[in-house]
């Protein structure tokens, strides 16, 4: 997944990696992250409404089975992906987005 934005190439700048946790983040997760400088995280987040967009079907709170999801900048909700998924699908799907997209 990590490719992802290097195979987008012009349009790298108009993704932003976020990893959103509704709970704290351990120690080795942090020192995981500090290998993605450009990667946000942002832990212990409140924002039912948001976190309500993401809701499972199979009763799975948020943030305890690891997923992939694509949130526009208005942070509606677009695409969800199971964690192992070919990233060249998630690329495809993305490039699509852009180019329908009249924001950002």
């Amino acid at each position: 997944m990590r490719q992802i934005r290097t195979l987008l190439g012009r349009d790298a700048g108009r993704l932003q990696n976020v990893l959103i946790s509704s709970v704290a983040i351990d120690q080795t997760m942090l020192t995981f992250l500090k290998e993605y400088p450009d990667f946000v995280v942002i832990d212990k987040f409140k924002d039912n409404k948001l976190l309500n967009q993401f809701a499972d079907e199979e009763g799975v709170a948020v943030g305890l089975a690891p997923r992939l999801y694509l949130v526009d900048p208005d942070q509606n909700y677009m695409m969800i992906y199971p964690a192992q998924i070919d990233e060249y699908r998630v690329l495809e799907d993305i490039r699509k987005l852009m180019k329908l997209s009249q924001i950002g």
